[in-house]
């Protein structure tokens, strides 16, 4: 499976909880999609950069807070 694909994967996974848990503002999944990548990818570097191999995980687990903020209701 290419980035691509991924990409795509995660756009519709955002879609179908949208399905379920309509989001509290207007979202653009197609960026949020493209965030987890860009996330993934500095944390990545940036942990290796700082020998510091917490930095991708607290960013991992600021995405999901981010995105449980959108999908869950107030």
């Amino acid at each position: 499976m290419d980035f691509y694909d991924r990409h795509k994967d995660e756009r519709e996974r955002f879609e179908i909880i949208a399905k379920r848990y309509p989001p509290r503002q207007k979202t653009d999944f197609e960026a949020l999609a493209d965030m987890a990548a860009t996330l993934v990818e500095g944390g990545l570097i940036l942990g290796k950069v700082l020998r510091d191999a917490t930095i991708l995980p607290r960013q991992i687990l600021l995405y999901r807070d981010l995105v449980r903020s959108i999908f869950l209701p107030g």
